[in-house]
């Protein structure tokens, strides 16, 4: 099982987020309601998607660990391992609040909370 470290997660996602390919830069490819896949059409990613091999993810989808998966469900199904869990945990919650306009089971409230794309482009350096 790889080990993923911090810098190698900030990379890939700078890498994605300069390539325009996250899924979040206003690119709702993956029609709603269907589970996340990590890495969708066009070469289009998410947080943690924008690490992992072809491999992993085929692992990903055969285990049936595409939807509401955390770093800690892909170290426990020996798919990946997460030098930094939280960063990559802290990483794809701003992903997903960006992606989706909200956090956790609540609408996003601009006068409460942070920007999320900010909050994810201070996470990986931008």
């Amino acid at each position: 099982m790889r080990t993923i470290t911090k810098q190698q997660l900030i990379d890939a996602n700078r890498r994605a987020y300069t390539a325009r390919r996250l899924v979040a830069q206003n690119l709702h490819l993956i029609p709603q309601g269907d589970p996340c896949v990590y890495q969708g059409p066009r070469s289009t990613v998410c947080g943690i998607g924008a690490v992992l091999t072809d491999d992993e993810l085929a692992k990903i989808v055969e285990r049936g660990l595409n939807e509401g998966t955390s770093a800690e469900d892909l170290t426990a199904y020996n798919v990946v391992q997460f030098e930094d869990i939280k960063f990559a945990n802290d990483l794809q919650g701003a992903h997903d609040a960006w992606a989706v306009g909200h956090r956790s089971d609540r609408e996003y409230d601009p006068e409460v909370d942070a920007d999320p794309a900010h909050e994810y482009r201070t996470l990986i350096g931008l």
